[in-house]
């Protein structure tokens, strides 16, 4: 079982830690609805560190990710959006972030 960068943490907060895609991952800290509440009136985070990565890169880039991606994209942006589900087979969350080079 592999650990993220975050794993430490999650441990040391009192994460309740299963098995999840080959890695060590957090489930559950104090309880549904506890969490909810953290979220509902502070802030929720999502550890991401354990997923991969790709590179769209070309003169055509931005258009197809704008094709890929329900959430318009205007760059420089971090957004939060889906596959879209007529581009792709698979509907899955994204971070989409830009890289200006």
């Amino acid at each position: 079982m592999r650990n993220t960068a975050l794993s430490h943490i999650h441990e040391s907060l009192g994460a309740k830690m299963v098995p999840f895609a080959g890695y060590n991952m957090p489930v559950q800290y104090e309880g549904v609805n506890a969490e909810h509440e953290v979220v509902r009136t502070a802030v929720g985070v999502f550890d991401v560190s354990h997923m991969g990565e790709f590179i769209i890169e070309g003169p055509n880039a931005l258009a197809l990710i704008q094709k890929a991606f329900i959430a318009g994209i205007v760059i420089p942006v971090l957004i939060y959006t889906l596959f879209n589900r007529k581009f792709l087979w698979s509907l899955l969350f994204l971070v989409v972030i830009p890289v200006l080079m």
